[in-house]
């Protein structure tokens, strides 16, 4: 039989525990920041909340945009009871990239406490897929929307989902819709009948709507501090410069995709370049990449050798013996040095175009073009290619996908990504086609 305080842990810790805090750091993250940040989830996992602020303030100080910190701080906030601050800092480390499900979780919960349950429900439905159901469905229960609260978890135990967690979740749900006897039946499984009319008479405590600041409190094992005035000021996360927004890749969300296509092409097969000419225009189940449509889009245009051999002899002809620059076969013959690396691997293509390589995702198309003058600056492979510019929506926000084109054939692709990776570089390789097609532009 399973104690009350462990039952209780059971049904509230997956909305805002699990791995370490600081797994949401980036890889980037500097050494003193890191150092503060581990100090301050050391001291909250030993409930010494004003030591974890301390730490966690000063490492937001000192690494205003590190992710880790502004986690652990918005933690230590909630853990104090702290709801104003903590909101302010759960958006924080949200909008530098931390939407993992107790980051999610925990700012619902501040919404909720803060009296914003309709704000609280929005940000849970936006980011459902990332959530597990045990925990979402407790999670909209608390934000006010009991009836799906309950229905989830239902269906969770009708289909054999009918772990203490998943009852205790459901019991709690069946207080705050004032289904008492089942929520007493329910959670007197786990727990001695005395202990389960303990814990109604808690629920009971707090089943109030007006009462969610108190709710949340309980459910946290806090006490709220009414005298929370917010972040403080100086903690403000400021906007990213446009040159910020301009080099650096997409956030968290578009590096994970990237990551998660780019293991899906390691494993695929490769397929004979015949066939995905002929691939019909849907994309087909379970495979790495959108195939092209049955019509191949015009993005490379016929003359784009012509003109580029052109721009080679004009840069030559100026040079230290003019009156040689005519007979000169080595000067024509030497394009671009990543140019020639990748045709010859393009050589038995059956179209020239088939792949581009991703290099990121922009706010803004004035960003998107800024990258792409950085990036082929910065990363050799790419010199002589042309562009290709992708408006695509993610989790609701509009970005511009920046991508190398005119990639012949996979292998050239994943040399010309594997380059740039070495370079310390990150990118994706992708097929071409309508799902991918956007706005070609020229080298330059």
């Amino acid at each position: 039989m399973m104690t009350r305080k462990s039952v209780w842990k059971i049904a509230v810790s997956s909305l805002i525990m699990g791995a370490s805090l600081a797994s949401c750091a980036s890889g980037s993250q500097s050494a003193r920041p890191q150092s503060l940040t581990a100090k301050a989830e050391k001291a909250l996992e030993k409930g010494d909340t004003l030591d974890a602020i301390a730490r966690a303030e000063e490492a937001v100080r000192v690494g205003p945009r590190e992710v880790a910190a502004r986690s652990v701080l918005a933690q230590s906030y909630l853990a104090a009871g702290r709801f104003m601050s903590a909101e302010k800092t759960f958006e924080d480390a949200l909008e530098l990239g931390d939407t993992s499900a107790r980051t999610v979780i925990s700012l619902a919960l501040a919404y909720v406490a803060n009296d914003k349950s309709v704000t609280a429900r929005n940000l849970l439905a936006d980011h459902r897929d990332a959530i597990p159901a045990s925990d979402y469905g407790l999670a909209m229960a608390l934000a006010g929307d009991v009836k799906q609260g309950v229905r989830l978890l239902e269906d969770l135990v009708r289909n054999g989902v009918n772990s203490p967690k998943v009852r205790q979740n459901l019991a709690y749900s069946y207080a705050l819709d004032g289904r008492w006897s089942e929520a007493k039946l329910l959670a007197s499984q786990d727990v001695s009948p005395e202990q389960a009319n303990a814990r109604i008479l808690e629920w009971a405590r707090t089943a109030r709507p007006d009462l969610a600041q108190m709710r949340v409190a309980a459910l946290l094992g806090v006490k709220a501090y009414q005298a929370d005035d917010g972040q403080p000021a100086q903690l403000a996360l400021a906007p990213q410069t446009e040159n910020e927004m301009a080099v650096a890749l997409t956030d968290t969300v578009m590096q994970a995709e990237a990551k998660a296509e780019a293991e899906k092409l390691e494993k695929a097969p490769e397929k004979p370049e015949f066939e995905a000419e002929s691939a019909p225009s849907v994309a087909v189940p379970q495979a790495p990449v959108q195939l092209a449509a049955a019509a191949p889009v015009p993005l490379i245009a016929a003359p784009e050798k012509p003109i580029r051999v052109k721009q080679v002899e004009s840069i030559e002809i100026p040079a230290a013996k003019p009156a040689k620059a005519t007979p000169a076969p080595k000067a024509v013959a030497k394009p671009a040095p990543a140019r020639a690396a990748f045709r010859a691997a393009n050589s038995g293509s059956v179209r020239e175009g088939s792949y581009i390589v991703q290099l990121g995702a922009f706010s803004s198309q004035a960003n998107a073009e800024r990258a792409w003058s950085v990036f082929s600056g910065k990363y050799r492979e790419l010199r002589g290619f042309d562009h290709v510019r992708t408006p695509v929506t993610s989790r609701g926000r509009k970005l511009h996908r920046v991508s190398a084109a005119g990639l012949g054939n996979r292998q050239s692709a994943i040399a010309m990504c594997n380059g740039i990776k070495a370079s310390g570089g990150s990118c994706i390789v992708r097929k071409a086609g309508k799902s991918i097609a956007g706005t070609r532009f020229a080298s330059r």
